[in-house]
């Protein structure tokens, strides 16, 4: 069941009474006291101190009055320095107390302070929860609305199929309305895209009837188009491809240029002859010359060996010399 706009904002006030959203603002208004207490309690104690340094004077005043007044006026001197020293006294406690106040409260600042980032984390993660279901029924509600629009799209697509124009191509590469609950923007280094598909180019019935729509009123003009592609210019009689001529002869140049073409029939094979070879024939049988042994003659390896040797000496000589 999809929800009304009221009903969603209804959805969103009820973080308010989520207990992590209480318990932060009871933080916060305890930590915004403490702040505004710390922030008035200097001037507090300038002030006693201001008191405090004026009792001083009156007190050292007294002392020496005590010195001037006969015995009569003795009692009342005496207390009228006690009184003082009791506001001194007073006076000085009230300072050391806001003093103490004071850096109880930076103490404890800290401590609420990090109490505050703990439930802003929670109320995060509720807020997290509430805009994930609000963001699925917008996209629902994105969904519902854009059907009017598909069919818009489809009959433009038709339209630019039937009869391109400049105008709707670039319109067609512009018009984009992507699902709220798949969209991601994706960077290419060079530009960047959206992954999350284009709600206006879904097809199903609706989009083919709008698009048969459109065939159906432009049928006159494609089918006068169609025509118009099919159309070519006239050609003289003159100028037009006439039948081909064979020139030339299929039996060759040695019975000249005007025989006659031939049936066009493949030729008939003939007959197959009988083999009439018999082998080969030598004039007369192959002489083996030479030692069949394959080793040399007792002479032949003798002066062989002698033609070593006296290279070898000569060798030696050329190299003493």
């Amino acid at each position: 069941m999809k929800k009304s706009p009221a009903a969603t904002a209804e959805s969103s006030n009820e973080l308010a009474s989520l207990e992590a959203l209480r318990e932060l603002s009871s933080l916060i208004d305890q930590r915004t006291k403490l702040e505004q207490t710390a922030e008035q309690i200097p001037a507090e104690i300038e002030q006693a101190q201001r008191e405090l340094d004026a009792i001083g004077t009156q007190v050292a005043d007294a002392e020496l009055a005590l010195l001037e007044v006969t015995d009569k006026q003795l009692a009342g001197a005496q207390k009228k320095r006690e009184a003082l020293e009791d506001q001194q006294l007073q006076c000085s406690l009230r300072i050391r107390r806001l003093n103490t106040k004071l850096a109880a409260i930076e103490a404890k600042a800290p401590d609420i302070d990090a109490q505050i980032e703990l439930a802003t984390g929670a109320v995060r993660i509720e807020a997290t929860m509430a805009a994930e279901n609000m963001q699925a029924e917008l996209a629902n509600e994105v969904r519902s609305h854009v059907g009017a629009l598909r069919r818009a799209y489809a009959k433009v697509k038709a339209l630019q199929r039937l009869v391109p124009m400049a105008r709707t191509s670039d319109f067609l590469q512009d018009a984009y309305v992507p699902d709220l609950e798949s969209c991601m923007r994706i960077n290419t280094g060079t530009g960047s895209y959206n992954q999350s598909p284009n709600l206006l180019a879904e097809k199903h019935a609706d989009t083919e009837h709008a698009e048969a729509e459109i065939v159906e009123a432009l049928r006159p003009i494609t089918e006068a188009l169609a025509v118009g592609r099919k159309h070519r210019p006239y050609v003289p009689l003159a100028k037009r491809p006439g039948p081909y001529v064979f020139r030339g002869s299929n039996e060759g140049p040695q019975f000249g240029l005007g025989g006659p073409i031939g049936s066009g029939e493949p030729p008939v094979p003939q007959a197959q002859q009988p083999s009439t070879f018999k082998g080969y024939h030598y004039a007369e049988p192959y002489q083996v010359k030479g030692d069949m042994s394959g080793r040399r003659t007792r002479e032949a390896a003798a002066g062989v060996e002698m033609d070593m040797g006296h290279a070898i000496m000569q060798a030696a000589e050329s190299r003493d010399q």
